[in-house]
């Protein structure tokens, strides 16, 4: 099935977002794992990895 370019082009831009925000969680839970603070850099993974579980979603769709 084919899909408009309007729609690949938003498509395309949210997988961005959601990288992106993957990245910066990462960067976060960095940060707090540094500093020894484990709690923090688990919850920051976590949210990582729901970032990336979007994008991967919208991927594979």
């Amino acid at each position: 099935m084919m899909i408009s370019q309007a729609l690949n082009d938003a498509l395309n831009n949210q997988i961005e977002a959601e990288l992106g925000a993957h990245i910066q969680y990462l960067a976060i839970a960095h940060y707090f794992e540094s500093r020894s603070l484990d709690n923090l850099a688990e919850f920051f993974y976590n949210q990582g990895e729901e970032e990336k579980f979007h994008a991967l979603k919208i991927i594979r769709y």
